[in-house]
């Protein structure tokens, strides 16, 4: 078969290409047939990231746990070995365990014939994830990673004269006012950058020594992700700098690396603009479309599947940085984002679910437990579920679990579909003190003892497959 890389859509083929599409499908068919059972076999692969990433750990909470103080934005922190491709070899400690699993819930295991699924998140590629690689904010003004200003990072405002704080009466901001001895939440506001000026008075002596007005403490700064980047740069900028990264960060080598060791596919994180390119609503920028096509290319000529995972859904379904949130709200959950998503679940199976190299589509990265009604969560994926299948037979859907206070059960209470349906459990140790008192040994150990029981509970639930999208430790 012609190996040839997927662009448009299906109804823009010509005949000869819609005879390749159709040979391909079959080809696709006749090898699932016969990979139909996978194995019921737990295997971690590991990612490289910074052995400095300490300062910005809380890029998974909610809110940052340390303060900084300042008068003026701090300097630049050097690059380091973030700034190399995510699957570079001499990048620092093995430190965010990225684990794929997917196995046979029926039958007995003496029945099931071994197929492993070993895969490897492109995380930070085509959906921005500054602490992966902070150098891509540092051309933006006030863009620091430690102390940055940019949109979402919550600051608290203190009048070196009256030494009180900034507050909005009754947290409603009708009235603001400096008369608090005490921060707290009605004196912590949201940074939204509209327009910025960068203006120098070298001709004015004793700007350096003027005396400040206000004390700004940074209270947090965790999110560093496309909307920052795109909103913090403007469009030119940002589009300069993301279709550098796009073309450099993840390569074929890449892929030819992955496929030299054992890896058998990738887990590629999307964010809903994807669905708009080249032109997606502001501050988004296009060409994330073009790179997706691009790592099917080389996919396929490696030998490798893909997964397309909706990483960052409208109006942000956690509030994190990965998700692409204005500034930490979570806007997902009502009847017009939902809509637009399953838009875009739709462009997304409509475009490759005839590419022979599709293994699945993942509806949505970790919604947040407190911001997402489970019964919400679940009809989207039974629409989701219709839309794929609308497509493809074949492709697995997979549901990621919530994160946050959620059982672990409660996507397998629920009837998603009922075919190759996979459910998508994510392991984060690294999030929980206990684990920092083990060794290395003694948090493999902990998989082995713990997580691997509890996954062949969900195994013997005779329902969906259990997949491992996602696991960090700490070493």
């Amino acid at each position: 078969m012609e190996t040839r890389r997927f662009g448009p859509r299906p109804c823009d083929y010509g005949l000869e290409c819609q005879k390749a599409r159709a040979n391909a499908k079959q080809e696709w068919k006749l090898e699932r047939k016969a990979n139909s059972r996978l194995a019921r076999v737990l295997e971690f692969r590991f990612v490289l990231a910074p052995a400095d990433w300490s300062t910005e750990r809380d890029w998974h909470s909610p809110v940052a746990t340390s303060t900084t103080t300042t008068r003026i934005v701090g300097e630049k922190r050097p690059a380091t070995k973030s700034d190399q491709p995510l699957l570079s070899a001499d990048a620092g400690v093995v430190l965010v365990c990225v684990a794929i699993l997917l196995w046979d819930g029926l039958g007995d295991k003496e029945d099931v014939d071994f197929r492993k699924v070993r895969a490897v998140n492109l995380g930070g590629w085509l959906v921005v994830e500054g602490w992966i690689k902070p150098s891509l904010f540092d051309g933006i003004p006030n863009g620091d990673m430690l102390v940055g200003l940019l949109d979402g990072t919550q600051v608290q405002l203190k009048s070196v004269g009256l030494q009180k704080y900034v507050s909005a009466s009754d947290g409603g901001g009708s009235n603001v006012t400096v008369n608090q001895d005490v921060a707290s939440t009605w004196e912590t506001f949201k940074v939204t950058n509209n327009s910025q000026l960068t203006s120098n008075h070298p001709s004015q002596p004793g700007w350096d020594d003027a005396m400040a007005t206000f004390e700004m403490t940074v209270v947090a700064n965790n999110l560093h992700g496309d909307y920052q980047l795109a909103n913090g740069y403007g469009p030119e900028q940002a589009k300069a700098v993301l279709t550098e990264h796009r073309k450099s960060f993840v390569t074929g080598s890449n892929f030819a690396f992955l496929s030299q060791n054992s890896i058998n596919a990738v887990r590629v994180p999307v964010g809903w603009w994807i669905a708009y390119d080249p032109d997606p609503p502001y501050p988004f920028i296009g060409g994330s479309l073009n790179a997706l096509d691009t790592a099917f290319y080389w996919a396929q000529i490696y030998g490798l599947k893909c997964i397309i995972d909706l990483h960052a859904a409208p109006g942000s379904q956690n509030g994190m940085e990965h998700s692409a949130s204005r500034d930490g709200s979570v806007d997902w959950p009502s009847e017009a984002n939902i809509e637009k998503t399953l838009n875009v679940i739709n462009f997304l199976a409509q475009r490759y679910a005839d590419n022979p190299t599709l293994l699945g589509i993942e509806l949505l990265n970790e919604p947040s437990a407190a911001a997402v009604p489970l019964d919400t969560l679940v009809s989207y994926y039974k629409s989701g579920y219709k839309i794929i299948r609308s497509y493809s037979d074949t492709a697995y859907v997979i549901f990621c679990q919530r994160i946050g206070d959620a059982d672990p059960m409660e996507l397998y209470k629920a009837y998603l579909g009922p075919t190759n349906t996979v459910v998508d459990l994510h392991y984060y140790n690294l999030f929980d003190p206990y684990f920092e008192k083990l060794n290395a040994t003694e948090n493999i150990q902990f998989i082995y003892k713990n997580r691997m029981p509890q996954v062949q509970t969900l195994n013997r639930a005779n329902g969906p497959l259990v997949f491992i999208g996602r696991s960090a430790d700490f070493f």
